[in-house]
């Protein structure tokens, strides 16, 4: 039996614009322009950080990215400063970014037109990079949630096309492997101002099952390869239906599944929403374990924490 390390990050990296400028806007949206000038007297929406501020930030993230010697990186919202995060990451193989958020072009496919007039952003936010020599990427699909709550509350998630996406990859030449990575339904839970969260949650369980059945269709059509699922997913540990979720339409579908055995990379300290699951079948020789995994505290380039884990794979 042969044995490889593989060591893995998921990373939410904030890569929202520095401002929004509502006079770019296409025509038949500029009313809404007009009007929000009326109220705050400018077209500009600040979030918080200036455009070469996030740009700096966006470099230094890909520097992190590519002094931890990671082989497989998956980013969520990786929107406007794509160019800035693959700086340093020239030894890797990369999936398709799909931009950002640019409102003159809000309308600019057929597909945009469907969602008038509530237009999202095509972009998803998702990224991935593979270590290229040691890891193939085989194939890319993308999938969007078929379902998502809140367009200018609860957290925005319909403003864009978030969801999963699946990567198949031939590791060393030796073995394949799945990797999903995922940017589930947010919310801003609140007892106070924000204490309805049925939406989201109803969200995210519908997206966990749309993942459970995709993963499972696959293996009804004989794929059966190792899985690995990490991301954002908006999951809190602390949060009884988020555990609840997890437990339902997760864990237990593939934990009596006969063929599949699923764990979780738990680190020994905190839990937070960005997480990474393992799953393995019996009918592949190729196993993983997980060895070792951590949020890494001392990183403050975002708003969220990077995820690392180290994964054992026999073969």
């Amino acid at each position: 039996m042969n044995r490889t390390y593989l060591r893995l990050v998921t990373y939410n990296v904030n890569g929202l614009p520095g401002t929004i400028d509502l006079s770019t806007l296409p025509w038949v949206l500029r009313p809404l322009a007009w009007v929000y000038k009326l109220i705050k007297g400018s077209y500009l929406i600040s979030l918080g950080h200036t455009e070469e501020e996030n740009k700096v930030r966006a470099r230094k993230i890909s520097y992190y990215l590519d002094e931890e010697y990671a082989d497989i990186v998956a980013l969520q919202e990786d929107f406007n400063y794509h160019e800035e995060i693959s700086y340093f990451m020239s030894f890797f193989r990369k999936g398709k970014h799909l931009g950002g958020f640019d409102l003159s072009k809000i309308f600019s496919t057929t597909e945009c037109w469907s969602y008038f007039p509530f237009p999202r952003f095509k972009a998803d936010g998702l990224s991935f990079f593979a270590k290229s020599d040691r890891i193939t990427i085989d194939s890319e699909h993308i999938v969007r949630w078929d379902k998502s709550y809140g367009y200018i509350s609860h957290a925005n998630d319909l403003l864009t096309h978030k969801g999963f996406r699946l990567y198949e990859l031939t590791v060393n030449n030796a073995f394949k492997l799945d990797v999903y990575i995922v940017h589930m339904d947010a919310d801003f839970y609140d007892k106070e101002t924000c204490p309805d969260v049925q939406g989201d949650i109803i969200a995210r369980r519908t997206q966990l099952t749309q993942l459970t059945n995709y993963i499972m269709e696959r293996k009804a059509k004989g794929i059966w390869h190792p899985i690995v699922i990490m991301g954002d997913t908006n999951c809190y540990p602390k949060n009884k239906w988020d555990v609840e979720n997890i437990r339902n339409y997760l864990t237990i579908p593939f934990t009596h599944y006969r063929y599949t055995t699923i764990h979780e990379a738990i680190p020994t300290t905190l839990r937070d929403v960005d997480r990474m699951f393992i799953i393995n079948d019996i009918r592949t020789k190729a196993h993983i374990t997980v060895s070792y995994c951590e949020y890494d505290t001392e990183v403050h380039l975002s708003d969220h924490m990077p995820f690392t884990a180290t994964l054992k794979i026999e073969y």
